[in-house]
């Protein structure tokens, strides 16, 4: 069957047991079943918290010594309640932890009060004061701090009881209380920069307390921060980076390395890296191998920052070498290319194409049938129906005027028409960002051409002299004196 309910606990603290139990009658075994498996009964602990114990008291103690030694006096004695002491809920003893009686109540012999004699007490016992005896007599106050042997108390006892039978009070003495000095000075600081601190204090003796005056309130020491400043950090190198390429394929070029002075930054004052930001070495030495340009026609050539570029006819693209020595293949295909601070070229297509390097060239949206770029990276372009461009940001924007070649030099922008005739653009001198005014034609300046004025090309340099080639081929090569220059193309 189910279990029943438990019993009542066997006890009402401290622990005891109760039971339960069941019956094999769900059903009964019958007609030579087996019986129930497992006991009938179960037991468990209850009631375990300790049992309440109420206090008892000890035997009192002996009778202290009596208050008087003549005269009627009073003496204790005490007891505890730990006998035993209440616990886990159980009452205290009841009654008193002490009792007094009366004690040497027989007349005390006559004391000779003179006044030599109470000065004497008196003085003596205000020593005791100031050792810290505790007074019992009116008016009387502890003066000094300490403590005394009980062989000092008794004789200070005395006294004081010499002093009342007597009836000598203390006179009043009014309590001083304490008082804070100034501050003194600052400490030095914990740390000489990032945050330290520093303290001052002061003493409670302006007054000191006295007479059982109350002591200084507040505290004796006032602490801040100090040198709050990051303190200074000095720079430290980086590694080197790598190598730069060599500037030379052969006999002998440079290369170098560099690092930052980051490792870490200079900060708050720090002293800067020591030393040198970069390195250099010598690459490259080995002698140059043989170079057989005898197969490479060039017909086409720029020389600019970027090198020297040209073109075949077979519209093959050509850088010569760092040493100048030899032509070098780049891959692409060009009808035409400039060399300034960068390499542009028109491509078969009439495409505007940029070099990136690596041979990789970028296509710039626009046809054209040439272009020019400056040793400073201005762009100017001549589409097929000779309009004049120029390059802006990532724009081309079109210049006024009609043209087929143009170039881009120190000595300005300058132009060829269809009639070979020849034009400056004003303003644009010393390779300035700049798109000028108007186109001046210049042909006419020239006084030693075999076609005066009419040159298919055209070549300003730096020196302001304007080399050109007729519609005959021949080259036409005026010195400074015989061309008659603007003011303003003067350097």
């Amino acid at each position: 069957s189910q279990y029943g309910d438990w019993s009542d606990c066997s006890a009402e603290c401290g622990g005891g047991t109760q039971t339960r139990s069941r019956k094999c009658n769900n059903p009964a075994p019958a007609n030579g079943g087996a019986d129930c498996v497992g006991d009938d009964s179960q037991t468990q602990s209850c009631n375990d918290d300790p049992c309440p114990v109420d206090g008892g008291w000890s035997q009192y103690g002996n009778w202290a010594d009596c208050s008087a030694e003549c005269g009627g006096g009073t003496q204790t004695r005490s007891r505890k309640c730990n006998n035993p002491a209440p616990a886990n809920g159980g009452a205290d003893c009841v009654g008193d932890d002490s009792k007094t009686r009366s004690c040497n109540k027989k007349a005390c012999p006559a004391i000779n009060c003179k006044a030599k004699k109470v000065l004497k007490w008196e003085r003596k016992y205000k020593d005791c004061l100031k050792k810290g005896f505790e007074p019992s007599l009116e008016g009387c106050v502890k003066t000094g701090s300490g403590s005394l042997k009980e062989k000092a108390k008794q004789k200070c006892a005395k006294k004081e009881k010499k002093l009342k039978n007597c009836g000598y009070t203390c006179p009043k003495i009014e309590p001083i209380d304490g008082g804070w000095s100034q501050y003194g000075d600052w400490s030095y600081c914990s740390a000489e920069c990032g945050g330290g601190t520093q303290t001052r204090s002061r003493n409670c003796n302006n007054p000191a307390p006295a007479n059982g005056g109350a002591d200084c309130v507040g505290d004796d020491s006032q602490t801040q921060l100090c040198n709050i400043d990051p303190c200074p950090v000095d720079g430290g190198w980086s590694q080197y980076g790598e190598w730069s390429d060599c500037s030379a394929k052969c006999l002998g070029g440079t290369q170098n390395r560099s690092r930052k002075c980051n490792n870490p930054v200079p900060a708050y004052g720090g002293a800067d890296c020591e030393g040198d930001e970069s390195q250099t070495q010598s690459c490259n030495n080995d002698q140059c191998p043989a170079c057989d340009n005898s197969s490479i026609e060039v017909t086409k050539v720029s020389e600019g920052v970027a090198g020297v570029w040209g073109v075949n006819s077979a519209e093959d693209i050509f850088k010569l070498d760092t040493d100048e020595s030899c032509w070098v293949k780049v891959p692409g295909k060009l009808r035409h290319v400039s060399s300034g601070a960068t390499v542009w070229g028109i491509g078969p297509n009439w495409n505007v194409y940029q070099y990136l390097g690596d041979g990789d060239w970028l296509e710039i949206p626009g046809n054209f049938t040439d272009v020019d770029v400056s040793d400073k990276g201005h762009l100017w372009g001549v589409d097929s129906n000779q309009n004049v461009f120029r390059r802006t940001g990532s724009s081309w924007v079109q210049v006024p005027g009609k043209a087929v070649r143009v170039r881009v030099t120190e000595a300005g922008v300058w132009a060829r028409n269809v009639q070979n005739d020849i034009f400056y653009r004003t303003g644009t001198y010393g390779d300035q960002d700049c798109s000028g005014t108007v186109w001046e034609n210049v042909s006419e300046r020239l006084d030693r051409t075999s076609s005066p004025g009419k040159i298919t090309a055209v070549v300003s340099t730096v020196r302001n002299i304007i080399a050109g080639l007729d519609i005959n081929v021949n080259i036409n090569l005026p010195d400074t004196a015989s061309v008659d220059v603007p003011e303003d193309l003067i350097v």
